[in-house]
């Protein structure tokens, strides 16, 4: 038996349970968050010690996410427009 595609609420298509598309977009916010958070110099950041995240790092992860997120292409079937006689 074929599987068919389902349509999400946010719009995506795919397979499966939940969209993975919108899931790891959710993924990359939560973490672009936290580097957001731990931006604040800790002790090992003030000796030289471990890499703090820049903002440039947080705005990429954002960036992405948002692409990840983007609008979704249309099909033929939802512009359609069904005539009435």
């Amino acid at each position: 038996m074929a599987a068919t595609k389902k349509r999400f609420s946010c719009g995506h298509k795919g397979y499966g349970e939940y969209c993975h598309r919108c899931a790891q977009a959710e993924a990359l916010e939560q973490k672009a968050n936290s580097l957001k958070a731990s931006q604040t110099p800790s002790e090992g950041d003030k000796k030289g010690k471990g890499k703090k995240a820049t903002s440039e790092d947080v705005t990429g992860l954002l960036e992405e996410a948002k692409r990840l997120r983007g609008p979704q292409k249309k099909s033929k079937r939802d512009t359609v427009s069904f005539i009435e006689e």
